[in-house]
């Protein structure tokens, strides 16, 4: 006897990011290049569908500057490793 099984799925990563200067929130007076620095909030959805259907949700928050913004929105899949070191 001879048994084959084949699965399909489909995985959909979406990413969003927002920022805004963290002056908006807080009085930056006190701080050395505050003015650069940015409250960021990262949101990845992760959605798998074929057999069965499963989904993940991952947030990060951090105050970055306006370089680590520019990296993360070009290439929002390699988050793990900038934001290990932010």
């Amino acid at each position: 006897m001879i048994f084959n099984k084949e699965t399909e799925f489909v995985t959909k990563n979406s990413y969003e990011i927002k920022a805004f200067p963290l002056g908006k929130e807080i009085d930056i007076s006190k701080f050395i290049d505050a003015e650069k620095l940015y409250v960021m909030s990262f949101n990845k959805k992760t959605i798998v569908s074929g057999n069965f259907v499963s989904s993940a949700s991952e947030n990060k928050q951090a105050v970055v500057s306006r370089k680590f913004l520019d990296a993360l929105s070009k290439e929002p899949h390699l988050y793990q490793a900038p934001l290990k070191s932010c």
